[in-house]
C-alpha cells in the first residue's frame, strides 16, 4: 500500500510539470521495472530490464527542472546516467552470487549460477565494479560534480571501490554477497547524495 501510494503519488507530480515526457517516461519505467525486471528477477534476463530502468530517473528529474533552475549540460547528465547503468550490472550480478546453485532439473530458468562457476561470476562482478567506478570517474571529468570537496570524495569513493569488492570477493567470498552488496548500495547512495548536496548546496549557499 505505502509502495502503490508513493508511485502514484510521484506520477501525479509528474502529471502536474509542464514537460509531459517525465510523466511519460515515469509511467513507462513502472511497467518496465514491475513487468519485465521483477518477473524475470531468478533468471539472466533481468539485466538489461534493469539497466534500462535504472538510467532514465536522473533524466527525468532534471528534466522537469525548469530550465532557468537546471544547472549542468548534456554530457555530465548522460555520464550520470551511465554510471546508474553500470551499477545495475553488478548489483544483479551479486545477488545472483548469493545464491545457492540450484538443480538445473528443478528450475526451467536459465540462471548465472549455473552458466559460471562462482569464481566466475565473481570475476564478472569486478569487471562490471571497475566499469562503474569508470562511469563515476567519466563523470567527475565532465564537471558533474562543482563543489572540490564532494568532487575528491567521489573520486576517492570510485578508486578503492574495486580493492573493497575485490576484498570482499577473492579474501572472503562467504562474506561476498552481504558484504559485496552493501558496499555497492553505499557507493551508489553516496553517488546520489554528493550529486543532489552539489546541486542544492551553491543555490542555497552561493559561492560568489
Amino acid at each position: 500500500m505505502v509502495a502503490s501510494g508513493l508511485v502514484f503519488s510521484g506520477l501525479a507530480f509528474l502529471a502536474g510539470g509542464l514537460i509531459h515526457i517525465c510523466l511519460i517516461l515515469g509511467f513507462w519505467l513502472l511497467v518496465c521495472y514491475n513487468g519485465l525486471y521483477t518477473p524475470l528477477k531468478k533468471t539472466l534476463f533481468a539485466v538489461w530490464p534493469g539497466v534500462i530502468c535504472g538510467m532514465p530517473p536522473p533524466a527525468i528529474g532534471v528534466t522537469a527542472v525548469p530550465q532557468a533552475l537546471c544547472h549542468g549540460t548534456g554530457i555530465q547528465l548522460r555520464s550520470g546516467d551511465a554510471g546508474d547503468g553500470h551499477w545495475q550490472v553488478p548489483h544483479f550480478l551479486i545477488l545472483a552470487a548469493a545464491q545457492p546453485v540450484c538443480d538445473p532439473g528443478a528450475d526451467r530458468f536459465p540462471s548465472f549460477i549455473r552458466l559460471w562457476p562462482k569464481t566466475e561470476l565473481f570475476l564478472q562482478i569486478l569487471v562490471w565494479v571497475c566499469v562503474y567506478s569508470l562511469g563515476i570517474f567519466w563523470f567527475l571529468l565532465n564537471g558533474g560534480i562543482v563543489l572540490p570537496g564532494f568532487s575528491a570524495s567521489l573520486a576517492g569513493m570510485a578508486f578503492v571501490l574495486p580493492g573493497v569488492m575485490g576484498l570482499f570477493l577473492t579474501r572472503f567470498p562467504a562474506h561476498a554477497g552481504a558484504g559485496g552488496f552493501t558496499t555497492l548500495n553505499l557507493s551508489m547512495l553516496i553517488f546520489m547524495v554528493l550529486g543532489i548536496l552539489d546541486r542544492i548546496l551553491p543555490t542555497v549557499f552561493p559561492l560568489q
